[in-house]
């Protein structure tokens, strides 16, 4: 039995006679009070919204897709998620949210029938989850999806909607590739994108998670600046020229300052700096020198310091 909670419209939820209206040249000579024109403007309305849910019902009926409200927590990840969790903290989900609080939601996501009473969730995760947060139930339009279809509907949906950026769609593309045992073929259909393309967006996809992990957010990576660092992760000599400069990569103050680090890593000091650091030497003699650990400056002292030295230096300090 349906509940209020999880129910679809049936044709038989549309029995009964349609709103009566008024017309032909009879109703031309009838006087009209405000409230009876208001009557006849809401009976066109009505039998043009039923005219509406009649068709819906029709094409349900025909294709299997219905329209449900349902509850959150019946619906399950059931494909891969296309989202970093980001997706959810920027000022766009925001905006969502205050939008369904105020007007509702104005596009159902896609689901497919999972077991015992479940749904899968096949687009719409941010409308999924600002329902959630907001204790509403979701609008959902459940189709009878295969696998790979459903994986279609999908990136379509994101590709009307979602603004994914190169490297989370590469990411979405890996994981899917290799849970359903795609070959770039595959991954070609379902996209519409030229194998060139697909070839880039696997390559993004494919940064490890510990490089992935050095950024505050990682769609900070532009297509571009990806491929660059995956292409130096494949040299051996490149990537230990980055593993050892993860903690200060990692303590830059920016994401688009860690993917210049990564980028230049490897690159040996110019004489601009090595000049840089001699001021830091005396007499041929070296004094100290000037580090970097998670981005902030270390300064090691390669000479002893007396009392009075140690209190100039405390001053100074203080008056940084």
């Amino acid at each position: 039995m349906k509940t209020r909670r999880d129910r679809s419209l049936t044709a038989a939820d549309l029995g009964g006679d349609a709103p009566e209206v008024l017309s032909g040249p009879d109703v031309a000579r009838r006087p009209r009070s405000a409230g009876a024109l208001r009557a006849t403007e809401t009976g066109l309305a009505m039998t043009d919204e039923l005219r509406s849910l009649k068709d819906d019902i029709t094409k349900s009926e025909r294709t299997g897709i219905r329209l449900i409200e349902i509850p959150v927590d019946r619906i399950d990840e059931g494909l891969i998620p296309d989202r970093s969790a980001r997706g959810f903290d920027d000022q766009d989900f925001s905006e969502l949210q205050r939008s369904i609080q105020a007007d509702g939601q104005d596009q159902p996501i896609v689901v497919r029938e999972g077991a015992d009473g479940r749904y899968e969730l096949i687009s719409g995760r941010r409308r999924t989850e600002a329902c959630r947060r907001l204790g509403k139930n979701v609008i959902a339009r459940v189709k009878p999806l295969d696998d790979r279809a459903a994986l279609a509907e999908q990136f379509r949906e994101n590709g009307l909607r979602a603004n994914l950026t190169a490297i989370e769609l590469g990411i979405w593309l890996v994981k899917i590739r290799d849970k359903f045992e795609l070959k770039g073929v595959d991954l070609e259909q379902i996209t519409g994108f030229a194998k060139g393309y697909v070839s880039e967006l696997q390559r993004l996809g494919a940064l490890s998670p510990d490089i992935l992990s050095l950024f505050e957010d990682y769609r900070a990576i532009d297509k571009a600046s990806g491929l660059a660092i995956s292409r130096k992760l494949d040299d051996a000599k490149m990537a230990a020229a980055i593993d050892k400069k993860i903690d200060q990569i990692r303590g830059a103050g920016t994401d688009r300052q860690r993917i210049q680090m990564i980028l230049s890593a490897d690159q040996k000091a110019t004489k601009s700096q090595a000049k840089a650091d001699e001021v830091l030497a005396r007499g041929g003699k070296r004094l100290a020198k000037i580090d970097f650990v998670r981005g902030k400056p270390r300064v090691v002292f390669e000479s002893e310091l007396d009392g009075e030295k140690i209190e100039r230096l405390k001053e100074f300090i203080r008056s940084l």
